[in-house]
């Protein structure tokens, strides 16, 4: 079952859709250290460590008499946080630390003192620290806790945070119906693959976020030292998405090459002064030219190829919007080639103002005048700086040709790789490190291992409908057309 909001669900106002959750007064989403993994787990580690050292039904029962001793040694603290375990005066803190080793072993926090060392935390170093393990061993052992503590659900999560309702509720805190705090009695003794249990950890998930959120304020000096010291341990373990297709369009566009010699044939050979033909064969010849790019320098799972795709689409709305509306302008084709013209005009003259490009620029300047003046003198051509061609964005022209859904589902998606927008950067150019000690950050994927899905089928698709389109508007052979229209890659 899907239970992902909807664009419905969404409140719109104004151009701008608000996502249900922010729609309900006071609620906004966690920052960066009230998180379990982030902001609480580096400070309940300890308790985490103890339970996975001695498994679940001892380990729960040792928890209990440390908060309880730590209760009675220090009842100033809401929380066993570790952050505030290492600030009380010293001899409270031996006294907490000494009984921790004796309910436990002397070795149970070697693996601690990696980030609580003697600088910062004094008194936890010289009761936990050992010489008898290597570095590696510990940082091995730290990672590992770690790593069962990264998912939210996980036995020693759920666990840890029942451990910390337990403090919570003997220093008063705390306050549950009754049927709740029966299920937290039952709790330690349940099977952990039975539906009970399921019911008791959602539960206890639930407890724990929700009462800590309000009670604690994280301490941010602590977890930057916890996070800064794990981050230098390990190495990035980066993961790349395989979309595993490799397809060629060279079959097909040889098909859509044969259609486009028809019709420059039929241009050049029956209707040469026909303004219509001329730029329908123009926005198809530019469409295939597009294709020919993608497959003869493999853009086909590049960034580059996005922009293709997004190319193509325009093209194919562009052409159905001329014709759709050139009955009720008939000069419509006429306005296209005159709008741009006074496009190119805008640039010359931007140019001829300020002449400080470079001359290696790929702008070629003086070819753009020539083609300026090839057929009227440029004195005579206007520039519409409106922003759009017949002051419509290609959104506009989408729905009057009836073509919505190739916007949205398409060209709007393609359009934020021209347009540096971070979903782009993100599918493309970051990687996901798949390291807790790193909180599974974004790494620059500057070798380019990173490939995205491939726009194989996207472009037949829409040279497809190009073609269709084409067919009902120009007489071309039904062989030409079918080979497209009916293309198949085997």
């Amino acid at each position: 079952m899907n239970n992902k909001s909807t664009i419905e669900d969404h409140k719109y106002s104004k151009g701008y859709y608000t996502a249900p959750l922010n729609s309900i007064p006071g609620m906004k989403p966690m920052n960066k250290y009230e998180s379990w993994f982030s902001g609480r787990m580096p400070e309940y580690i300890w308790i985490s460590i103890i339970l996975d050292y001695y498994g679940r039904e001892e380990g729960l029962r040792k928890i209990a008499y440390i908060n309880k001793f730590i209760y009675q040694t220090a009842p100033e603290i809401t929380l066993p946080r570790l952050s505030s375990l290492i600030k009380l005066p010293e001899d409270k803190q031996r006294k907490i630390f000494n009984y921790i080793k004796i309910i436990t072993t002397d070795e149970i926090f070697t693996q601690v003192t990696l980030f609580l060392t003697t600088e910062t935390a004094p008194i936890f170093s010289e009761c936990f620290y050992t010489n008898y393990e290597t570095i590696d061993s510990r940082c091995e052992k730290l990672i590992k806790t770690i790593n069962k503590l990264s998912s939210q659900s996980s036995v020693l999560t759920n666990d840890t945070r029942f451990c910390i309702i337990g403090f919570f509720n003997l220093a008063g805190k705390i306050h549950v119906l009754r049927e709740q705090g029966e299920i937290l009695l039952k709790y330690q003794d349940m099977t952990t693959d039975s539906d009970e249990y399921q019911y008791a950890a959602s539960m206890i998930r639930s407890i724990e976020g929700m009462f800590l959120k309000v009670m604690e304020h994280p301490d941010e000096e602590y977890l930057n030292i916890f996070w800064e010291c794990i981050s230098m341990m390990t190495d990035c373990k980066v993961f790349v998405c395989d979309f595993g297709d490799t397809k060629s369009l060279k079959e097909f566009n040889q098909k859509v090459y044969e259609l486009l010699l028809y019709l420059r044939e039929l241009y050049v050979n029956a209707y040469p002064l026909d303004k219509k033909l001329e730029i329908f064969t123009g926005i198809i010849t530019y469409s295939y030219k597009r294709l020919k790019e993608v497959d003869d320098h493999n853009l086909y799972t590049s960034i580059s190829g996005r922009s293709c795709i997004r190319g193509l689409i325009e093209n194919y709305i562009m052409a159905k919007y001329l014709i759709t509306f050139e009955n009720d302008k008939p000069n419509i084709w006429d306005d296209f080639e005159y709008y741009g013209l006074g496009q190119i005009k805008k640039y010359v003259l931007a140019e001829r103002q300020d002449n400080s490009r470079e001359e290696e620029s790929h702008v070629a300047y003086k070819y753009l005048d020539i083609l300026l003046n090839e057929f009227t003198m440029e004195e005579f051509t206007d520039i519409d700086a409106r922003g759009y061609f017949d002051q419509k964005n290609i959104r506009a022209k989408s729905e009057l040709v009836n073509e919505k859904d190739l916007y949205k589902l398409y060209y709007d998606y393609d359009s934020q790789y021209d347009h540096c927008l971070w979903g782009a950067i993100r599918e493309s150019s970051m990687l996901k490190c798949d390291n807790s000690a790193h909180q599974y950050h974004l790494v620059p994927d500057v070798e380019d291992e990173q490939k995205l899905k491939t726009i194989y089928y996207d472009c037949i698709y829409v040279m497809k409908k190009m073609v269709e389109f084409y067919s009902t508007q120009i007489e071309i052979p039904e062989k030409l057309v079918k080979n497209i229209t009916e293309y198949k890659d085997d």
